[in-house]
Protein backbone atom coordinates (compact mmCIF):
# COMPACT_ATOMS: atom_id res chain seq x y z
CA UNK A 1 0.00 0.00 0.00
CA UNK A 2 2.89 2.38 0.68
CA UNK A 3 4.20 1.87 -2.86
CA UNK A 4 0.84 2.95 -4.29
CA UNK A 5 0.79 6.02 -2.07
CA UNK A 6 4.33 6.93 -3.13
CA UNK A 7 3.45 6.38 -6.79
CA UNK A 8 0.42 8.65 -6.64
CA UNK A 9 2.37 11.24 -4.68
CA UNK A 10 5.17 11.35 -7.25
CA UNK A 11 2.74 11.62 -10.16
CA UNK A 12 0.77 14.42 -8.50
CA UNK A 13 4.01 16.23 -7.58
CA UNK A 14 5.15 16.03 -11.20
CA UNK A 15 1.84 17.41 -12.44
CA UNK A 16 2.02 20.21 -9.87
CA UNK A 17 5.55 21.14 -10.92
CA UNK A 18 4.51 21.17 -14.56
CA UNK A 19 1.55 23.42 -13.80
CA UNK A 20 3.25 25.89 -11.43
CA UNK A 21 6.85 26.33 -12.54
CA UNK A 22 8.55 27.53 -15.70
CA UNK A 23 9.53 25.63 -18.82
CA UNK A 24 13.01 24.85 -17.47
CA UNK A 25 11.57 22.66 -14.72
CA UNK A 26 9.43 20.72 -17.18
CA UNK A 27 12.07 17.99 -17.45
CA UNK A 28 12.04 17.50 -13.68
CA UNK A 29 8.24 17.27 -13.76
CA UNK A 30 8.39 14.57 -16.43
CA UNK A 31 11.00 12.69 -14.39
CA UNK A 32 8.73 12.82 -11.33
CA UNK A 33 5.78 11.54 -13.35
CA UNK A 34 7.93 8.78 -14.84
CA UNK A 35 9.17 7.80 -11.36
CA UNK A 36 5.56 7.67 -10.20
CA UNK A 37 4.65 5.34 -13.04
CA UNK A 38 7.67 3.13 -12.31
CA UNK A 39 6.74 3.04 -8.61
CA UNK A 40 3.21 2.06 -9.67
CA UNK A 41 4.58 -0.92 -11.61
CA UNK A 42 6.78 -1.86 -8.67
CA UNK A 43 3.77 -1.67 -6.37
CA UNK A 44 1.79 -4.08 -8.51
CA UNK A 45 4.74 -6.51 -8.66
CA UNK A 46 5.19 -6.29 -4.87
CA UNK A 47 1.45 -6.85 -4.40
CA UNK A 48 1.52 -10.16 -6.26
CA UNK A 49 4.81 -11.15 -4.64
CA UNK A 50 3.21 -10.61 -1.23
CA UNK A 51 0.47 -13.13 -2.01
CA UNK A 52 3.01 -15.63 -3.31
CA UNK A 53 5.18 -15.21 -0.21
CA UNK A 54 2.12 -15.38 2.03
CA UNK A 55 1.08 -18.73 0.58
CA UNK A 56 4.55 -20.23 1.05
CA UNK A 57 5.05 -18.61 4.44
CA UNK A 58 8.34 -17.02 3.38
CA UNK A 59 7.67 -13.29 3.29
CA UNK A 60 10.83 -11.26 2.75
CA UNK A 61 11.25 -7.52 2.66
CA UNK A 62 13.16 -5.99 -0.21
CA UNK A 63 15.44 -3.53 1.56
CA UNK A 64 17.54 -2.96 -1.56
CA UNK A 65 14.55 -1.70 -3.55
CA UNK A 66 13.39 0.47 -0.67
CA UNK A 67 16.87 1.99 -0.37
CA UNK A 68 17.12 2.69 -4.10
CA UNK A 69 13.69 4.30 -4.35
CA UNK A 70 14.34 6.36 -1.22
CA UNK A 71 17.64 7.63 -2.62
CA UNK A 72 16.11 8.48 -6.01
CA UNK A 73 13.17 10.25 -4.40
CA UNK A 74 15.45 12.20 -2.07
CA UNK A 75 17.66 13.24 -4.98
CA UNK A 76 14.61 14.41 -6.96
CA UNK A 77 13.39 16.43 -3.98
CA UNK A 78 16.79 18.12 -3.54
CA UNK A 79 16.88 19.03 -7.23
CA UNK A 80 13.34 20.40 -6.93
CA UNK A 81 14.34 22.56 -3.96
CA UNK A 82 17.36 23.90 -5.86
CA UNK A 83 15.18 24.82 -8.85
CA UNK A 84 12.66 26.51 -6.56
CA UNK A 85 15.45 28.44 -4.83
CA UNK A 86 16.92 29.59 -8.16
CA UNK A 87 13.52 30.72 -9.47
CA UNK A 88 12.77 32.55 -6.23
CA UNK A 89 16.16 34.25 -6.32
CA UNK A 90 15.53 35.44 -9.90
CA UNK A 91 12.12 36.80 -8.93
CA UNK A 92 13.52 38.67 -5.93
CA UNK A 93 16.33 40.17 -8.04
CA UNK A 94 13.88 41.30 -10.72
CA UNK A 95 11.62 42.78 -8.05
CA UNK A 96 14.47 44.83 -6.59
CA UNK A 97 15.75 45.92 -10.00
CA UNK A 98 12.24 47.11 -10.95
CA UNK A 99 11.88 49.07 -7.70
CA UNK A 100 15.27 50.79 -8.27
CA UNK A 101 14.23 51.81 -11.78
CA UNK A 102 11.05 53.38 -10.41
CA UNK A 103 13.02 55.34 -7.81
CA UNK A 104 15.32 56.78 -10.48
CA UNK A 105 12.38 57.99 -12.57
Amino acid sequence: MAWVRTSLGMISLGLSIMHIFTKESEVLALVMILLGVVYGFVSSIRFFMFFQFNETGKFRTNSFMVSITSAVTLLAMVVLLLIMYRNLKKKIQSLFSNSKKKQVL
